[in-house]
């Protein structure tokens, strides 16, 4: 990662008053580690940020510091409450509010001045509207290439190219498409590259920016058991602890605290795994009874994709399917290594969400995807065999 694109993308931030934060989310929460790290630290200098994330939620990460930054959640529901004076441009000198139990009282007194400076009711309109930042820098976490955003993207082009964009990944397929491109192929997370943008940053590290950084670390690379596992993240690990970021509790909310529902629905994906050894496939699928009954939601179903992925080491693919309504499906595969995803992708109809999971979603029989989906990702696996 060259030294002097880092010190380009800082310049854009340190010139910007407003900026967008768009990550695409993963399973793991790297991407939305990194967009949340950056964001609080901008935010700290007294800019607007706003964070976007388009994707997968990670929910089990809510309890990371500032976490309701994401997608907004900081200013409530993403609306504001305008109050309007007519006439008032030489009139108004303080504004302040009191709270009183759960009422905030709002106050803009008058300058002193002749009986015309007072307010009076007709000059006052009060309106709601939704809130919208108008950014002069978007910074992306993750995205390969504005397109994968999907209709996000095609709802918000202007943030892409009537601004500069800082683009930060570390995965291959990234097309480049940044006014500053940060991409790093050798970083093992997205939090990695965001540690050496922050350190250069100038008190941007501290104790809950550190927290945030390292449970992506954490969480990528599985709590330092996977493949992408540096030297480097385990020196990162240190100097985030030695900031005080805390470890074990990071862990305990990643590792340790499952609640009873996922716990059942662990059982139930173990009960229904399928092997197939000789193109080194591992399938589990849920039907929509097994959702049911073991009372989770559909947002939960990619912690256990994930989960099941990670344990399953050995593993050249791991799919992992369940019907979240009737004839409704949602799926994952992830691969070890990553085996160029883009021609299954498109086969399937889904979105790679990195070099090495792809999401999909099916409408149909369960039995009959189980079957067409598996073959194709058998029949896939095979054209990487060689003759």
């Amino acid at each position: 990662m060259a030294a002097q694109n880092i010190e380009q993308a800082i310049k854009q931030i340190n010139s910007a008053k407003s900026v967008a934060i768009i990550f695409k989310g993963d399973p793991s929460g790297d991407s939305l580690c990194a967009a949340l790290a950056l964001g609080v630290s901008i935010r700290a200098k007294q800019k607007s940020v706003r964070i976007k994330g388009v994707g997968i939620k990670t929910r089990r990460l809510s309890f990371l510091p500032n976490f309701a930054l994401i997608n907004g959640e900081d200013v409530g529901d993403g609306r504001l409450l305008i109050v309007r004076v007519s006439n008032a441009a030489k009139k108004l000198n303080e504004f302040w509010y009191e709270e009183e139990g759960d009422t905030v009282k709002v106050f803009i007194s008058a300058q002193a001045g002749p009986p015309g400076h007072r307010f009076k009711k007709e000059d006052v309109n009060i309106d709601i509207k939704d809130f919208d930042i108008k950014p002069d820098l978007t910074i992306t976490m993750g995205v390969r290439s504005p397109e994968s955003l999907g209709q996000f993207y095609e709802q918000n082009t202007n943030i892409f190219f009537n601004i500069p964009t800082v683009n930060i990944d570390n995965e291959v397929e990234n097309v480049a498409y940044g006014s500053v491109n940060i991409i790093d192929l050798v970083s093992a997370s997205l939090c990695e590259i965001v540690f050496d943008i922050l350190e250069k940053f100038g008190d941007a590290l501290n104790k809950d920016i550190a927290t945030i950084l390292l449970a992506g670390i954490i969480a990528r690379t599985n709590s330092f058991q996977n493949v992408k596992t540096t030297p480097r993240s385990f020196f990162l690990a240190s100097k985030l602890m030695s900031l005080g970021a805390d470890k074990e509790e990071i862990v305990r909310h990643l590792y340790k605290t499952r609640s009873l529902s996922l716990l059942k629905l662990w059982g139930r994906t173990l009960a229904r795994i399928k092997t197939h050894p000789d193109v080194g496939l591992v399938s589990a699928v849920l039907n929509y009874q097994d959702l049911e009954r073991a009372e989770v939601t559909p947002d939960d179903i990619h912690i256990v994709a994930e989960d099941l992925a990670s344990t399953l080491s050995d593993a050249r693919a791991v799919l992992f399917m369940a019907e979240t309504a009737p004839k409704d499906l949602r799926g994952y595969i992830f691969t070890k290594p990553s085996l160029h995803l883009e021609d299954l992708s498109m086969e399937l109809n889904g979105e790679m969400v990195n070099g090495h999971t792809i999401t999909f979603r099916s409408i149909g029989e369960l039995e009959q995807a189980e079957n067409d989906i598996g073959n194709k990702i058998q029949n896939w696996l095979k054209s990487f065999e060689k003759v």
